[in-house]
């Protein structure tokens, strides 16, 4: 199981969240919407909101992170009592004991 997950956690989602950040001010509206850490499985999700796999990829690079596959997901959101449909790019990348894995 991964060590010290909760705050090296809490770093990796900064470093992502820079990288998409850096990356909007240079016009690539990518987004990242959350982290979440699996600990029995050792594997980290990223959810984004962006326009291709490939900026979601170039995000995971600049926060140097390695995704092991990055998949579209789609989800119905409730706003305001109207349903909108947004979409989104997950990456997902596994921890071991000694960080982030290449």
């Amino acid at each position: 199981m991964w060590r010290g997950a909760a705050g090296d956690v809490a770093a990796i989602a900064a470093r992502v969240r820079g990288a998409a950040e850096a990356l909007a001010r240079e016009g690539v509206s990518v987004r990242h919407l959350q982290t979440a850490f699996l600990p029995d499985d050792e594997v980290c999700l990223h959810l984004f909101e962006g326009p291709s796999a490939a900026d979601v990829a170039e995000t995971l690079r600049r926060a140097a992170l390695a995704a092991d596959r990055i998949v579209e997901a789609r989800a119905d959101a409730a706003e305001d009592g109207r349903h909108r449909r947004r979409r989104a790019s997950g990456a997902q990348d596994h921890h071991d004991s000694g960080g982030d894995r290449a």
